[in-house]
């Protein structure tokens, strides 16, 4: 128990300061107020508290006789009350800021956690575009080196089978002129032979 103050006794002197054998609840603190409850434990020390400034003091079995509270006692209880009061207020503030700090704490802690795994995402979306794009250039290049190779490939067959085409016509050009020209000899030779058989038969008169 805390330190409550003096008790003084019948001869007007100095008593034993309370210790933790002596515990009283109080109901009121002002001076001259009546105290509604007020327990002593037996005391270690040889002087016997009676009365206390003519205040009415409840006795209890195995306690002492009745004994007043003295008004100094009194306010020094309503101080050490107040301050018992703030050292819980000031403990509850402690706690409070403590709890408000690990928040704090959890709170950027959850923040950070979350930018991580936003910039993560940020990161694998770049990677996947990046990707991406090598793969269209990829398929570009592939595309138009594919397109190169089959217009070359289209021109090379048009050029061959064009000479094939003019090889053809040339020679069967060449055929149909020694054709002509045979059937042209024979046709002279026949135009001669007539001519001779003209020139040489004899004319009919009348």
């Amino acid at each position: 128990m805390p330190n409550y103050g003096q008790i003084t006794t019948d001869d007007g002197g100095a008593g034993s300061r309370a210790r933790s054998d002596l515990a009283y609840e109080v109901g009121g603190h002002a001076q001259g107020e009546r105290v509604a409850v007020f327990k002593i434990a037996p005391l270690s020390h040889p002087a016997t508290p009676r009365s206390i400034a003519g205040q009415h003091v409840s006795k209890k079995p195995g306690w002492t006789e009745d004994a007043p509270v003295d008004a100094r006692g009194a306010r020094t209880l309503q101080e050490q009350i107040a301050e018992v009061r703030a050292e819980a207020q000031a403990q509850l503030d402690l706690r409070e800021a403590a709890s408000r700090e690990q928040q704090a704490i959890a709170v950027a802690a959850l923040r950070a956690e979350v930018q991580t795994e936003v910039e993560k995402c940020i990161a694998r979306e770049a990677a996947i575009k990046e990707g991406a794009r090598v793969a269209l250039e990829e398929e570009r290049a592939r595309l138009y080196n594919s397109l190169q190779t089959e217009q070359k490939s289209f021109e090379e067959r048009c050029v061959r089978e064009e000479r094939e085409a003019v090889g053809r016509a040339q020679h069967e050009l060449a055929q149909a002129q020694s054709t002509f020209d045979g059937d042209l000899i024979v046709l002279r030779s026949q135009v001669e032979a007539l001519h001779k058989v003209l020139h040489t038969a004899p004319l009919s008169h009348g």
